[in-house]
């Protein structure tokens, strides 16, 4: 079952390769923008604010008017086109899509994505009280000494070489706690986006179907999640080995690009076909 939806979303996503283009100039705008503040003056100021504001708002608003394009290429994908050429003209005129889903959907994405910030900074919260709790510290192992040690990879290194077996142990479960929690709350909140652009303008409603959503194909969604980490983490061990070549470094940056997109693409179309309120048709928003 995991394989036929890997399958069938590689297909619409093979189909539907425009989608990329957006997200990489999208990018490039940000990495262009970030330059800038090198030239802000140093600490909290007005226009820092208004900044980081702006560029939040440009994110959201890009979210919105891309995760339409998701939604048009599944659409396209249960149409049948006498000819190739009616399927990729189908594929370029989604863009137009693009604005209307921006003053559809900006707010509700907008809300959900402060939710999310603050849901993640609760659950960060509640694992640290709770890791105190029930773990707790040792001498050599504290808030202080890891935010130290952690900022820097040869510091890291020398530090964990240097503690106990004890400490070690702490360590682990410290890590296993935080890595636990924080792979729950991703997995809950998974297909949360794909719901509010189902729902609109109701992203709290929109939490609760993406975690009921996740549960209808437990085993499925999981096998999503876990595939994509796996692919993850053996793209970061990739990347690292062939970290300093500039042509590697640009072949890494391709894949993760096109990974990223694709996953997006496998989440959409799961919530398609298994949306917690089983709306047949929930694409035709735009039609």
């Amino acid at each position: 079952m995991l394989g036929a939806l890997l399958q069938r979303s590689f297909k619409i996503f093979r189909e539907n390769l425009m989608i990329v283009q957006p997200f990489i100039l999208f990018m490039l705008l940000l990495s262009i923008v970030s330059g800038s503040l090198t030239h802000m003056p140093k600490g909290i100021s007005p226009v820092l604010i208004v900044f980081l504001v702006s560029v939040f708002c440009l994110f959201c608003a890009f979210l919105a008017g891309w995760f339409q394009l998701f939604q048009a290429a599944i659409r396209n994908s249960h149409v049948e086109y006498k000819t190739p050429q009616e399927k990729a003209e189908a594929s370029i005129n989604a863009f137009r899509e693009f604005l209307p889903a921006v003053g559809r959907f900006f707010v509700p994405i907008t809300i959900a994505v402060i939710l999310y910030v603050l849901l993640f900074f609760g659950v960060i919260k509640l694992v640290g009280f709770l890791g105190s709790k029930y773990i707790g510290f040792t001498q050599n192992i504290s808030p202080e000494k890891l935010s130290e040690v952690f900022s820097d990879q040869n510091k890291l290194k020398a530090f964990v070489e240097s503690l106990s077996a004890k400490d070690r142990s702490v360590l682990v479960k410290w890590d296993l706690l935080m890595l636990g929690s924080v792979g729950l709350f991703s997995y809950l909140t998974m297909f949360w986006f794909p719901a509010i652009m189902l729902n609109g303008e109701n992203p709290v409603k929109a939490f609760f179907t993406g975690i009921k959503s996740a549960f209808i194909k437990p085993f499925l969604s999981l096998g999503i999640f876990i595939t994509y980490w796996i692919a993850n983490i053996s793209f970061s061990f990739l990347s690292a080995m062939t970290a300093g070549v500039f042509i590697l470094d640009l072949l890494n940056l391709m894949i993760m690009v096109f990974m990223t997109v694709y996953f997006i693409m496998v989440i959409f179309v799961y919530f398609e076909e298994h949306s917690a309120d089983n709306i047949a048709g929930w694409t035709n928003l735009f039609r």
